[in-house]
């Protein structure tokens, strides 16, 4: 058997520490939805600019 502990060293980052630095606009989950659901219907016009290949 082992024992496992933490190396010594920095406290680990925490959830939440970026709070209050950026934000989520409202429709994050439905951006460019229209967009996505034609790339993956096949619709070639959906998808990004293809000019610079």
């Amino acid at each position: 058997m082992v024992k496992v502990t933490m190396l010594e060293g920095e406290t680990p980052r925490r959830m939440g520490f970026l709070a209050g630095q950026y934000s989520i606009p409202d429709d994050f989950d439905s951006m460019a939805a229209d967009e996505i659901r034609g790339l993956f219907e096949g619709d070639a016009d959906a998808g990004p600019d293809q000019t610079a290949q």
